[in-house]
C-alpha cells in the first residue's frame, strides 16, 4: 500500500509470455480513500495446448470453434480421461482437484476455469483461460475441513476406484472434504478385485489408512476327459480319388476325407465310383483315436463286342482247289489244239 495524493491514476500492465495482457485501468482517488488495481492475466491457449495442474491432472484443449463461441476441453488424470466438456465463452467450469501429495495439506481443492474469450489471430484460433487463484476461493468461504485418505496395496500399482470413479494407482493419498462412507475398489491384472467400505468421520484421525493385500487369481483347472469321451476319426483315401463314402449305409462324402466316429462299435464301409467295382469292408476302432484307411478300387472289365460289322472274306478249302483250277487247264488245252491244226 502506498500513500498518494488525490487524483486520477492510470496503470499499464506489462506483457507476460503465454498470457493475454490485461487492458490498462484508470481510476480516481479521493482524499481519505483507497483504490485497487487488479489486472487479470489470462492464458492464451490454442488447439492441442495443455495446462498441467499437478498431481497428474492435465487440461487439454482439443478444439476451438470461434464461429459457435465454444471450445472442447478434456481433463486427464494419469493419462486417463476424467471429464470431457464443451464450454461456451464466459462459462465457468468448477474443477475439483484432488491432491495426492503428502506435504501439501494447505493446497486447495477447488479451481474455477473461466473461458474469457474465444477468438482468432494471425496464428489461428485461440482461447483466453482464466484460472481463479486458489486462495481467493478460500478467502470467500474459508477452508473446508478435510481428512487424508491414504490407500496402499501389496503389490503396488493397482487402479483405485473411489465410489466407482478412477482416482489413480496405489499408493495414493487424497483429501476427503465430504465426510461419509466410501466404497474403495482396487483392480490389478492377475489379481482378484478387492473391495472395502471405509467411513471417514470428523472423529477420525487426520489420516485414514486403507491397506489392501491383493490375492492372485487361481488358474482355471483343465478338465481331462477320459479316453472313451475323446473324439475319434478315420482318414479314408482311395485310388482313384473321388469315390463316394457310405458308412453304415449313410452317405458321408467323397475320398479323401476325415470322418469323426462317435463310438467304437463295428461299422460297415462302402466305396462307390463309376467304372469301378464297389468296395465293401467292416471296421471298428478299439483303443485308437485315429485310423488310416487306404483302398485301391478295381476297374470293371469290358467285353470284346465289335462295334462295327466285320467284313468276312471267303477262303478256299482243299476240296474247292481242284474245281477252281480246271477251267484254266481246259482253256490251255483248247488253245494248243487249235494251233496244231492250223499247221
Amino acid at each position: 500500500m502506498k500513500l498518494c495524493p488525490a487524483g486520477t491514476y492510470m496503470i499499464n500492465y506489462e506483457p507476460v509470455n503465454g498470457y493475454e495482457t490485461p487492458v490498462f485501468e484508470t481510476k480516481n482517488l479521493t482524499a481519505g480513500n483507497k483504490i485497487t488495481f487488479s489486472g487479470n492475466y489470462s492464458l492464451k491457449k490454442r488447439s492441442a495446448d495443455s495446462i498441467d495442474f499437478g498431481d497428474g491432472y492435465i487440461l487439454l484443449i482439443k478444439q476451438i470453434d470461434p464461429a459457435n463461441n465454444e471450445t472442447l476441453m478434456e481433463i486427464k488424470l494419469d493419462e486417463r480421461t476424467v471429464n470431457e466438456m464443451r464450454v461456451k465463452k464466459h462459462d465457468i467450469v468448477m474443477f475439483y482437484k484432488i491432491s495426492y501429495s503428502v506435504n501439501e495439506s494447505g493446497k486447495p481443492s477447488w479451481l474455477d476455469i473461466i473461458i474469457e474469450d474465444i477468438s482468432q489471430d494471425s496464428d489461428g484460433n485461440y482461447i483466453n483461460i482464466c484460472i481463479t487463484p486458489p486462495h481467493l476461493k478460500f478467502a470467500i468461504g474459508g477452508p473446508n475441513p478435510f481428512k487424508k485418505l491414504r490407500i496402499t496395496s501389496i503389490p503396488e500399482g493397482a487402479n483405485i476406484l473411489l465410489d466407482g470413479e478412477y482416482i489413480g494407482k496405489t499408493p495414493k493419498e487424497t483429501k476427503i472434504t465430504d465426510l461419509r462412507t466410501y466404497l474403495i475398489c482396487l483392480e490389478l491384472e492377475g489379481y482378484e478385485r478387492w473391495e472395502q467400505k471405509s467411513e471417514v468421520q470428523a472423529s477420525n484421525k487426520s489420516e485414514v489408512q486403507v491397506e489392501a493385500l491383493l490375492t492372485e487369481k487361481q488358474p482355471i483347472p483343465t478338465t481331462i476327459t477320459s479316453p472313451a469321451s475323446e473324439s475319434r476319426y478315420i482318414n479314408i483315401s482311395s485310388i482313384p480319388e473321388g469315390a463316394e463314402i457310405l458308412i453304415d449305409g449313410r452317405y458321408i462324402g467323397r475320398t479323401p476325407a476325415q470322418i469323426p466316429i462317435e463310438n467304437i462299435n463295428e461299422h460297415s464301409l462302402c466305396l462307390k465310383k463309376e467304372g469301378y467295382n464297389d468296395y465293401k469292408d467292416d471296421f471298428f476302432l478299439s483303443g485308437e483315436n485315429k485310423k488310416e484307411m487306404k483302398y485301391e478300387l478295381q476297374p470293371i472289365p469290358t467285353s470284346l463286342t465289335p462295334s462295327k460289322q466285320e467284313k468276312i472274306t471267303p477262303t478256299l478249302t482243299e476240296e474247292e482247289g481242284p474245281n477252281f483250277l480246271t477251267i484254266p487247264a481246259l482253256l490251255a488245252l483248247i488253245c494248243g489244239y487249235l494251233i496244231l491244226r492250223k499247221k
